[in-house]
């Protein structure tokens, strides 16, 4: 695929992300940024003295600001945000934690580590309260080794703590539903859908929401509402990867919060090493996963605004099931990779978005060829600037398949670059543009006329017609 520039087009491209950039970012002021900061933190504090209170085993020492919310690159609605939550009981020496990578046919991770428990007062309160909670999966293997089950004994630990603490209104576990900013998506597509233009929001709701009656009903007839009122907490039923998490009603805004709980390894000049109770493999219960927080590996402001450009692009694609979006820290570490050799950033960022889209046609190995543009779900790598082998790109299981729904977030991509490129639209214009009319008309015309899966069983490549993709941006596009 060809991306050559030329001024103008780098002009638009430019014009594009910038203007992206100032729709997306989030409309506050410092202060109520800060102020809703602190909050957030001080009501997790309340939280965390409560689940020490009842389990010292569990007791918390430093909350860890973590994420896009923390690190400026929240779009939107200042709706969701992450923090680390450092134990001070399972901690070193009472733990040891022994580095384990793992080769498995192709496949090699050096993010995994064991996590032994040392001490016998710690292993007894941890079987304790699994007892009195009535949590039958395995969290201390017969080797005193962790497993990431441990987030499921949190999980009803915390259940029990927001059911005890003072000052609250605790709602109960139960599923949440989407954010505000989701909402908002997902809001328009239901009033396409109430024009009768898509199925799309009838799948989106049906898998999305297939066990939740009272979830599906309000998504469906449009009275769905995220808001909580202040002091008002909600726990998700499902966990989210290794985290918990909570939703917390405030004064302006109702905000998602996943609570991680991890152990702390050590600190480098490299940053800060923690142990998190994750585990996407199929073959070992026994290994944790390591990250790095504070990470030297840092976007500049040029390129953290391609970041949030990127977020705003493909919103719409982390609603659809099954479609393996890249998530943020996906995102971020696909920034991260351009960054490092771009020269560029402070007068073109038009050429940055078309270098980490290009980098993204690669990874799923597109090309045009017979009149149609084809999409596999290819075995490369996005590789963690961290760690070396370790690949960041959502997929059922490390260097497996994706799902089949897998070549929405390429396309869009492909679609909005290709729109740009061809002149019919400026930046703002092309912004204009609902992509759910994208997607929708895709997914309404499957087959010869939308895209077309070679095999269904297993979906692992696509195709479609380039003449569709410019009739799309004809009728969408041009001015």
């Amino acid at each position: 695929m060809n991306f050559m520039l030329t001024r103008l087009r780098d002009y638009r491209l430019t014009d594009f992300v910038n203007t992206g950039y100032e729709k997306c970012k989030l409309k506050l002021s410092d202060s109520d940024i800060k102020e809703h900061k602190k909050e957030i933190i001080s009501k997790v504090r309340r939280l965390c003295d409560k689940l020490g209170e009842l389990y010292p085993v569990f007791e918390v020492g430093d909350i860890l600001p973590n994420g896009s919310y923390f690190k400026g690159s929240k779009i939107i609605h200042p709706d969701e945000c992450d923090l680390l939550l450092l134990f001070k009981q399972l901690s070193v020496p009472n733990v040891r934690i022994s580095e384990k990578s793992i080769v498995l046919s192709i496949v090699f991770r050096n993010n995994r580590v064991q996590v032994k428990i040392r001490t016998e007062n710690l292993k007894t309160q941890i079987n304790d309260i699994k007892q009195a909670l009535g949590v039958h999966m395995e969290v201390i293997d017969d080797e005193d080794n962790l497993t990431p089950y441990i987030t499921h004994l949190l999980h009803s630990a915390i259940h029990t703590c927001l059911s005890e603490l003072e000052g609250i209104h605790y709602k109960g576990k139960r599923r949440l539903g989407p954010t505000s900013s989701e909402w908002d998506c997902l809001n328009r597509l239901r009033q396409l859908h109430q024009e009768g233009s898509t199925s799309l929001y009838e799948y989106i709701i049906e898998e999305g929401y297939r066990y939740n009656d009272e979830l599906n009903d309000s998504c469906r007839n449009g009275t769905y509402d995220p808001y909580l009122s202040p002091n008002t907490i909600e726990l998700d039923a499902r966990l989210h990867g290794p985290c918990v998490r909570i939703r917390i009603g405030g004064g302006k805004y109702t905000t998602d919060i996943d609570l991680g709980f991890c152990i702390e390894q050590q600190q480098t000049e490299d940053g800060r090493y923690i142990v998190l109770p994750y585990k996407n493999e199929v073959y070992d219960n026994a290994l944790l996963t390591k990250s790095l927080y504070n990470s030297k590996h840092k976007l500049d402001k040029h390129h953290n605004k391609l970041l949030m450009l990127l977020k705003l692009l493909i919103m719409e694609c982390h609603l659809i099931p099954d479609s393996f979006t890249y998530n943020s820290h996906a995102l971020k570490t696909l920034v991260l990779h351009h960054q490092a050799t771009c020269r560029s950033s402070e007068i073109s960022l038009g050429g940055c978005l078309c270098d980490v889209a290009h980098h993204v046609f690669e990874l799923y190995e597109m090309k045009e060829e017979d009149g149609h543009v084809w999409i596999y779900d290819s075995r490369k790598k996005l590789e963690d600037v961290d760690f070396r082998g370790v690949d960041v790109q959502p997929r059922i299981i490390p260097r497996g398949y994706r799902q089949e729904n897998y070549w929405m977030m390429p396309v869009v991509l492909y679609i909005t670059i290709r729109a740009l490129r061809s002149g019919c639209c400026t930046g703002e214009e092309a912004l204009n543009v609902d992509r759910w009319l994208i997607i929708s008309e895709l997914w309404n015309n499957k087959g010869e006329g939308g895209y077309i899966q070679i095999n269904e069983w297993l979906p692992e490549e696509c195709k479609i017609p380039i003449g569709k993709i410019d009739e799309l941006i004809t009728r969408l596009y041009s001015k």
